[in-house]
């Protein structure tokens, strides 16, 4: 059936030409639903005339093969809008439509069977198809619905998409796809991982996201009052302002200021006003509410200890850290939430 990929002559492959890949062969996702709906007006029906003892059992595979009919149009109304992700979803059709065709051709030859008592089409229907691979009926559709919504998930680049998930439910239906006697497909696998997008951040070990920012240290040329200043050092968001935080007369005191390491800096009585969204203050508060800067460079560290060990300040608006190496500035990383 259903889904052909074959690409023109003048195709480069599937990722690298996706113009040739023809809309029209999507086709069976149209179809499938469409057929999805007999079923589900079959079902119907035979709720209708049947006893309100099966009412349950009945329901609870219509409410799936409708599920599976809204998902497949969905399917089909998103093709032409992620045109350039279309070979993405290619093999995943190919691996769900068969057994899921294959299975409701199977349940209208009973349900659809005018010459079979209304509870005899129910009860063939269940006794020949409730059990394969170890499946309800309900439980087989469930599970093509379930397949269906990552597979948009996939064409739509939603956030929301598992391709664990995905991979599990494939398994799945290869296995039933051999009960039904159903070939493999032969589209390959197309990778479906989004290339690398270049970064400012580094992943640590612990996986949390680091970030370089700059630092400066500026002054008020009237009041001669300080404030510590942290930027976006690199990146689309550099010179981006990430939080401002007064220095009050406290740092005049022996304890304002305690180095702890060679590139750790701990400060009493800061507190950042944020701008960015992503920055956790609290990543860098420590136990008894002491500001925690951690310096790339141990020289930057340095000059800003230097800084205010001063006696007497300069005129100058902004007070830079040298650079921590000979081709840029310092640098200060704080952690922020990905």
């Amino acid at each position: 059936m259903l889904i052909n990929a074959a690409l023109d002559a003048t195709s480069r492959g599937a990722l690298t030409d996706v113009c040739a890949v023809r809309m029209e062969e999507l086709f069976g996702c149209w179809q499938e639903a469409k057929r999805a709906d007999k079923v589900a007006a079959q079902l119907l029906s035979l709720r209708t005339d049947l006893d309100p003892e099966y009412y349950e059992n009945i329901s609870a595979v219509l409410k799936e093969v409708e599920c599976s009919s809204r998902l497949l149009r969905d399917l089909y109304d998103l093709f032409p809008i992620y045109r350039t992700r279309v070979p993405v979803v290619l093999y995943y059709l190919n691996v769900i439509l068969p057994t899921l065709c294959k299975t409701m051709r199977d349940m209208m030859i009973y349900i659809d069977n005018a010459d079979l008592p209304t509870r005899t089409q129910w009860r063939l229907m269940t006794e020949r198809l409730g059990d394969q691979g170890g499946m309800t009926l309900a439980q087989r559709f469930a599970m093509y619905c379930e397949a269906l919504v990552q597979t948009v998930r996939l064409l739509s680049r939603s956030p929301t998409y598992d391709p664990t998930s995905l991979e599990l439910l494939r398994v799945r239906h290869m296995r039933l796809r051999k009960l039904q006697g159903i070939p493999d497909p032969q589209v390959q696998i197309v990778p479906h991982r989004a290339p690398p997008l270049p970064s400012a951040a580094e992943l640590e070990p612990n996986n949390r996201r680091r970030f370089e920012h700059s630092l400066a240290v500026i002054q008020d040329k009237k009041c001669f009052g300080l404030r510590l200043h942290a930027a976006v050092w690199n990146g689309e968001l550099r010179k981006c302002p990430v939080w401002t935080a007064f220095v009050t007369y406290q740092s005049a005191s022996d304890q304002w200021m305690q180095r702890r390491s060679s590139h750790r800096i701990w400060l009493k009585d800061i507190y950042p006003y944020v701008f960015c969204g992503n920055y956790k203050k609290k990543r860098q508060m420590r136990k008894h509410g002491e500001f925690e800067i951690y310096f790339v460079d141990r020289r930057a560290a340095d000059a800003f200890e230097e800084v205010f060990m001063e006696e007497e300040k300069d005129d100058k608006a902004m007070v830079k850290v040298p650079p921590s190496a000979p081709d840029g500035p310092a640098a200060v990383v704080m952690e922020c939430d990905s």
